[in-house]
């Protein structure tokens, strides 16, 4: 007998895209900001934070890099 399988994970999956802008629609009710100004803002904040996660990276990989080539004393 198959028993019921409920996959939570999958639900709210599902449910972030509709959350997401029910909430970015709330949001530019309050701000003032159109939604369309609301996804211009984020892609621009995302790109940021994108870029200085991969200049941090660099620089930790090239200071590992640094310290193992140093000798040990």
């Amino acid at each position: 007998m198959a028993g019921l399988e409920i996959d939570f994970t999958n639900g709210v999956v599902r449910a972030a895209p509709i959350a997401a802008g029910a909430g970015a629609e709330v949001a530019s009710q309050v701000a003032g900001m159109s939604l369309s100004d609301w996804f211009y803002a984020t892609i621009i904040l995302y790109t940021i934070v994108q870029t200085f996660v991969l200049v941090f990276k660099t620089v930790m990989d090239e200071k590992r890099k640094s310290k193992g080539d140093q000798p040990h004393e």
